[in-house]
């Protein structure tokens, strides 16, 4: 039973990340709009503060799914793995467990992925939420920008870099087109 509940939990939060793209997509349009109006002047008003929001959602929701993975890995894949999804992903890469290599490969790449959400995440929950930065490149593309500054001394945070620099629009195509072609 509890392998199908994970599944479903799963399958849900992978529902909630097509809602929150979907939403990032409909504010984006707003966030355009006012930065037009106030002539490229950054100004927080409610649809940036709600891109930003959305962004933090999205992230959450990805760290969500990859704790959910973790524990699916224990009922499906072996049941002496470890239910930390970075100690598996560690473990993993040192070929500790008898897994297929197309599912080792997919758990290197969300190890990539969950790493830097989880220095985003941790940076915004226990420190500084951010801010953000909206501009346009000489070709016309719209380029939105999440900065923050690294204060997290936590695990593996402490060599990162200090800022915190990701453009939100690509974290999210990226992560909904590559997680979605395994």
């Amino acid at each position: 039973m509890r392998y199908f509940d994970y599944t479903a939990s799963i399958f849900t939060r992978i529902r909630i990340l097509n809602i929150l793209k979907n939403d990032f997509l409909s504010v984006i349009k707003d966030v355009i709009r006012d930065h037009e109006d106030y002539e490229g002047f950054p100004v927080p008003n409610t649809s940036s503060l709600k891109l930003m929001l959305i962004y933090k959602q999205y992230l959450d929701t990805i760290y969500n799914i990859m704790e959910n993975v973790s524990r699916f890995n224990c009922f499906y894949l072996q049941k002496d793995m470890s239910q930390n999804f970075t100690e598996q992903c560690k473990k993993n890469k040192e070929n500790k467990y008898s897994i297929p290599e197309r599912y080792r490969n997919i758990i290197k790449w969300d190890l990539e992925w969950y790493q830097e959400v989880h220095l985003i995440r941790s940076n915004m929950n226990h420190f500084l939420i951010g801010d953000y930065d909206v501009k346009r490149t000489e070709k016309g593309q719209w380029i939105f920008k999440y900065e923050n500054i690294n204060k997290s001394k936590r695990g593996p945070h402490v060599d990162k870099t200090h800022s915190i620099e990701r453009n939100m629009l690509e974290d999210i195509e990226e992560f909904q087109n590559s997680f979605f072609n395994f």
